[in-house]
């Protein structure tokens, strides 16, 4: 951990990670609020569906557009842009109790998320100098942070909630990304200029963001990690389904078993994190591929656990997987694309993945509906297996040499 604070010193990203943990926290108890307060409210399943879709949809169909923006203009204004957007959409959430509304506030807050996320990546890529090794300890210590709010944010709105009523909270959570807005102020995060079209007139947003794809049908290592992350989030989305199923009716651990599992998981994802801050360049690969591989033979032994103690060591080991997973994708994506297309390629990476997500959770719903809670972590994580396997197959045979798959340095 000191590694990576001191790379964030170094790279003079201090006021970026203050912003980030702040809103972190805030997101994770935005999350479970905003269900409490739709539920409240509607009292149906059908607006938490719709509320829970509006938050998707702009990832779905306009994140490459958006990414396009990040390339355009400085990440830094579009990270603040993003934040005022989540800040507006969550205090008029709170604020606004019809439908329609809602469901209008949780698009923006979309919006603002499919900008900020490309944003802030590509933006760390920038401030945080591979040669001097900041960028693998700043990405990491980005991501952990992000996953502790996940798994921190739910328990810190169980204790707001004693005090003030859900609300408040979401009022709150509208209040960080305020806070982010201004302390961003404050950070560089487009240190190197980007690329200039010479006597020729800049693209339109739609145009750049076909260029993109265009530049990306040779860039076989990033279309993997792209492919292979998309469809190992669709088999996580697979169990979020059957967890609670799982918890209660095949391990009899009722809600606070189930409590445990998801926290567990949690840690599991910023330990992970947090062991790819020393990652060579050129072992990122095998780092990726080996964490979808772990996090799937984790999940098969979840689903044939029949104990909870069993299900907390295998559930903590499938996260520390897709913590490992998640991080190495981000840095190869840092490391293989060009900074002026980071933007829109990063976005392209989470367009994918919330398609995955999405019809995957519709999946694993019917699944549920048809066979044994474990026997739907026993498929999900036989599915991560065959990504892992299959992705480095092709890698491999694709690779110009002998050399290892996952770069020019042995991992």
């Amino acid at each position: 951990m000191r590694t990576m604070f001191r790379a964030v010193h170094a790279a003079r990203l201090d006021r970026l990670f203050v912003a980030h943990a702040q809103s972190a926290l805030g997101t994770g108890a935005g999350y479970v609020v905003l269900l409490l307060v739709v539920y409240e409210r509607f009292d149906t399943a059908w607006a938490l569906s719709v509320i829970l879709l509006a938050g998707f949809l702009p990832s779905m169909l306009l994140g490459p557009l958006l990414g396009a923006a990040v390339d355009r203009w400085p990440r830094r204004r579009c990270a603040i842009a993003a934040d005022l957007l989540r800040a507006t959409a969550f205090v008029g959430m709170g604020v606004i109790d019809s439908l329609a509304g809602m469901t209008l506030f949780a698009l923006i807050a979309g919006a603002g998320e499919s900008l900020f996320r490309p944003a802030i990546l590509a933006g760390i890529a920038d401030a945080a100098s591979d040669e001097d090794g900041q960028l693998a300890p700043v990405t990491s210590l980005y991501s952990a942070i992000e996953e502790l709010g996940v798994t921190l944010g739910p328990a810190l709105a169980g204790v707001a909630l004693i005090f003030i009523d859900p609300v408040g909270v979401l009022l709150f959570n509208g209040l960080t990304f305020g806070v982010s807005a201004l302390l961003l102020v404050g950070v560089d995060l487009d240190r190197h200029p980007k690329g200039e079209r010479k006597g020729l007139e800049r693209p339109s947003l739609f145009a750049a963001t076909g260029e993109s794809f265009r530049a990306m049908r040779d860039m076989t290592r990033v279309n993997a990690v792209i492919l292979a992350s998309s469809l190992a989030l669709g088999f996580a989305a697979m169990i979020n389904v059957a967890e609670v199923l799982l918890a209660k009716e095949t391990l009899g651990a009722g809600d606070s078993g189930f409590s445990a599992l998801v926290a567990v998981f949690g840690v599991g994802i910023v330990i992970g994190a947090a062991l790819v801050s020393r990652v060579r360049a050129g072992a990122e690969m095998r780092l990726f591929l080996g964490g979808i591989l772990l996090f799937g033979l984790a999940t098969v032994g979840s689903g044939l656990a029949t104990v909870l103690g069993v299900a907390l060591v295998t559930f903590t080991i499938a996260g520390c997987g897709d913590g490992l997973e998640g991080v190495s994708g981000r840095l190869i994506l840092q490391r293989d694309v060009p900074r002026d297309l980071q933007g829109r390629v990063f976005a392209v990476k989470e367009t994918a993945g919330s398609w995955g997500f999405g019809l995957a959770f519709i999946g694993g719903g019917a699944l549920a509906s048809l066979l044994e809670p474990g026997q739907v972590f026993v498929i999900a994580g036989v599915g991560a297996i065959l990504v892992s396997l299959a992705t480095a197959l092709v890698l491999r045979r694709r690779a110009p040499g002998p050399g290892p798959v996952g770069g020019t340095e042995p991992a």
